[in-house]
């Protein structure tokens, strides 16, 4: 598996200079094995995604991309910015332009989901959703998300005191 961890990562590597990016070295990690452990013959899929998403949050692109597709986010040189751009790997022999496009497709509909998802959010306040808390359950002898809310309300106020920071930065 390693050899072909070592394939997989050099192989994203030369395909994402193509078109001017780098993958983060933190993809070489858990995303990498998993991918290497899905695939017997990898072949990589260079893949494009339209400009208007990176409108989003970044970390919301990254973990579409990521968690939920297995693609490698492919980031500006030098920089956490990110292109328009990810990389896919398919097993064995393929259509590659097959592939692209519907993994395009994939990542469209996943990018217009969590759009849609953000505006719908930004239209409310902490405070507008907080009561909706008390409809779902944290745990059984513990209660809801909001009773969980309120009794770290009760404490955090102790304990920013305790942390506290004198005038030369150290915990007092």
């Amino acid at each position: 598996v390693q050899s072909r961890k070592d394939s997989i990562w050099e192989s994203v590597n030369a395909a994402v200079k193509r078109v001017g990016g780098v993958v983060p070295e933190a993809c070489r990690g858990d995303l990498l094995s998993e991918v290497a452990n899905l695939v017997e013959s990898p072949t990589i899929v260079i893949g494009k995604y339209e400009d208007k998403f990176l409108g989003l949050p970044k970390d919301i692109l990254v973990m579409v991309m990521r968690k939920h597709q297995r693609y490698f986010p492919v980031y500006k040189p030098g920089s956490d910015e990110l292109l328009p751009y990810f990389v896919t790997v398919a097993n064995g022999a393929i259509d590659e332009d097959k592939v692209r496009e519907g993994n395009e497709a994939v990542i469209r509909a996943r990018f217009e989901d969590a759009q849609f998802f953000y505006e719908v959010d930004r239209k409310s306040t902490l405070e507008d959703v907080r009561p909706k808390l008390s409809g779902t359950t944290f745990q059984k002898e513990l209660g809801s998300l909001l009773d969980k809310t309120l009794r770290v309300e009760n404490i955090v106020h102790g304990l920013a005191e305790l942390c506290r920071v004198d005038e030369e930065a150290r915990l007092v």
